[in-house]
């Protein structure tokens, strides 16, 4: 028997198709030509094969008894890595069966004109995940791929309950596309046999990967309410970097270690040297935790993960465009901020309900609890349009013209050999953090580290100078003002003379 099928982006022209099944056993596929005949010869594919165990226990149940007490063994999970030339399309099926053909399009190249995406969070296991996949699914042929933003299954403590969500999202159309993931706080899932983290979605989904995962096996949950957790998932799935049409994604993952020194730290400030601007002009951040959103709840300061990964990545991550986020229950829409456009939905079908309770906000733009939902990116060169859709009706609760914000090349300018323009333009960072007490925080280019100091510093570096302090120091808004290049001076920095305060 085959089911559970869906199908993962893990590169550029690559793509990997998983299931379960009672055995093992090959993958075909042909390439489809433009008015999707077969062609050519069918090719076969012999999968990866893997199980797992998971036995919920005292690490994770801390408040709660677990669910399912028993050990859970999974069924047996295949993969098949599928490489063709980006945008192409092709049809698989699997065995034993064999099963009917199914169709697929590989995303297209970075740099090429066009991208459509679908993004969901929070996705879950009821009649409302369902409604959310049967969308998404009228939707497919104008869709290159998509993305959930974490907080898939929602298995919470009963571990066959991914078996009943893979095979609802295979079922009800989400299986359609192809789609990147990203973990959540429900993918943490501590085991007992293993202490080890993330299991289910480590064994379970691919991504595409910058190193192979690291992952220690002394996982303790301090807090669930706080989000206090210490764990250490580091490379494979938990983050990672993708690029396709005119976006550069960067996936991030709260759930891990996210200090300066902390390794998802260093991986992002060498991985936004790579980003070409020139050819992937949107630079999108994914996240499962939002930083920027009025709901009452989840807030970032009051949870410890988001918290920490903030207060280290967003410095660097000032020339960003666009931010996609779950974890709270609703959608919401940012006015921008200093530059950048935060969305947040994780309002794919969660079985914790909608939550629709707001603060008051200056910078929400359009935020709604009352429906679930699913949104449609669409980038066309520096350009981009999106829209939020209700999923049981599939209209249009809001949506809104984007642009790609002028950004110096870092790796055009390193590849062409210029490495003091590439420097000069590293130092434009403009901060904002949320330090414990009034200060001033200096970014360094050659540590990549913020230190705090006192409200006049000069920070001479890379043969520049740059002059830092704080503007707003109750509010931990902090300004750094370049004194030189100004032609490559990021949007939202503001630009000061020598001579001025």
């Amino acid at each position: 028997m085959v089911e559970q099928v869906h199908v993962s982006v893990v590169g550029p022209g690559n793509l990997s198709i998983g299931w379960a099944s009672t055995e093992k056993a090959p993958l075909e596929f042909q390439e489809l030509d433009q008015q999707q005949q077969p062609l050519g010869e069918i090719k076969s594919i012999s999968p990866e094969s893997d199980r797992y165990e998971l036995l919920c226990g005292e690490r994770f149940a801390l408040d709660s008894p677990c669910a399912l007490r028993t050990r859970y063994r999974s069924p047996l999970l295949l993969q098949a890595r599928v490489s063709l030339e980006p945008g192409k399309s092709f049809r698989f099926r699997l065995h034993p069966g064999p099963t009917d053909w199914r169709v697929q399009r590989v995303p297209p190249a970075p740099g090429a004109a066009v991208l459509r995406v679908a993004m969901v969070g929070d996705l879950g296991q009821t009649n409302f995940s369902a409604a959310t996949c049967q969308s998404i699914r009228a939707h497919a042929n104008e869709l290159d791929m998509g993305v959930i933003l974490g907080d898939l299954a929602y298995a919470d403590s009963n571990a066959s309950r991914w078996d009943s969500f893979q095979r609802l999202f295979d079922l009800q159309g989400c299986a359609d596309i192809p789609w990147l993931v990203l973990p959540g706080n429900h993918e943490i899932e501590p085991d007992d046999l293993s202490g080890e983290a993330f299991v289910p979605y480590r064994k379970r989904w691919r991504t595409p990967e910058a190193k192979p995962e690291e992952v220690t096996n002394d996982t303790k949950v301090i807090s669930w309410h706080r989000y206090d957790l210490r764990c250490r998932y580091n490379f494979g799935s938990s983050w990672y970097a993708f690029s396709a049409g005119p976006a550069h994604f960067v996936a991030l993952n709260p759930y891990t270690e996210a200090s300066p020194d902390a390794a998802q730290i260093q991986w992002l400030r060498e991985e936004l040297m790579k980003v070409r601007r020139t050819t992937t002009p949107f630079l999108v951040v994914l996240t499962h935790a939002p930083w920027v959103h009025s709901s009452r709840v989840h807030q970032p300061q009051t949870e410890m993960a988001t918290f920490h990964l903030r207060s280290s990545a967003e410095p660097l991550l000032s020339t960003m465009d666009l931010m996609f986020s779950g974890h709270v229950h609703a959608y919401e829409r940012s006015k921008p901020v200093d530059g950048v456009q935060h969305f947040v939905l994780g309002h794919g079908g969660n079985n914790e309900k909608l939550y629709n309770r707001w603060q008051q906000s200056a910078v929400s733009a359009f935020r709604s609890g009352d429906h679930y939902g699913w949104g449609l990116l669409t980038l066309e060169g520096s350009e981009g349009h999106w829209r939020a859709l209700r999923s049981v009706d599939g209209a249009v609760v809001d949506s809104i013209s984007l642009a790609a914000r002028r950004m110096p090349d870092l790796a055009a300018d390193l590849a062409a050999g210029d490495s003091a323009a590439a420097a000069a333009a590293s130092v434009l960072v403009c901060l904002k953090i949320l330090p414990r007490r009034p200060s001033t925080a200096v970014f360094s280019p050659e540590s990549g580290r913020l230190s705090s100091s006192s409200p006049e510093t000069v920070v001479k570096s890379l043969g520049r100078t740059s002059k830092c302090r704080s503007t707003q120091p109750t509010r931990a808004h902090q300004r750094c003002a370049p004194l030189k290049k100004a032609s490559l001076r990021p949007r939202g920095c503001v630009q000061r003379s020598e001579t001025g305060s």
